[in-house]
């Protein structure tokens, strides 16, 4: 008798590595899109926490006539529980910290701060961000090394993540 030849089912080799390698290229497409999208979420994230923290500190000025002041011991790290956080108990329950909160990532509020032009400002913002929105580059520093973006009128947020409140003696 003749024996009928079947053909063996399955995939070649060749067919398993195009399959492998279709597979690694859409997981490294989901890893980076993953990757941007968390930054962008930390970045928004940031934006909201500064905008209640400065919602907090104008509450402080209207009671208080003045925003806080660097001789109140208002300068410092946002969210550590002293200086600025103490004043601003009353007019917020809990105080936002950083969504990445370690050395390189930190809110600060500075009362006494060089800003575009203008002495003794109430200055807020992001130390370390995830990515530039504005093209200015976030404010990466503290004191008078914190500087903006060069905007000339004071009553303009000089940078998303550097928000000049005003003038600290009223």
């Amino acid at each position: 008798m003749w024996a009928k030849h079947r053909k063996a089912s399955g995939f070649t080799i060749v067919e398993l590595l195009i399959v492998v390698v279709v597979i690694g290229i859409l997981a490294a497409i989901v890893i980076v899109s993953y990757n941007g999208i968390t930054q962008a979420a930390r970045d928004s994230q940031r934006q909201a926490d500064l905008s209640t923290i400065a919602k907090a500190i104008q509450l402080y000025k209207a009671d208080n006539g003045h925003y806080p002041r660097e001789d109140d011991g208002a300068n410092g790290e946002v969210g550590e529980g002293a200086g600025l956080d103490a004043m601003l108990a009353p007019y917020i329950s809990t105080v936002p910290k950083d969504p990445i909160a370690d050395a390189n990532h930190y809110y600060y509020y500075d009362g006494d701060h060089y800003c575009s032009g203008y002495s003794n400002s109430a200055v807020l913002f992001a130390y370390g961000t995830d990515t530039d929105i504005d093209g200015q580059g976030p404010c990466a520093a503290y004191g008078s090394a914190g500087n903006s973006d060069g905007e000339d009128d004071p009553n303009i947020d000089v940078n998303i993540y550097h928000i000049r409140l005003g003038d600290t003696d009223g």
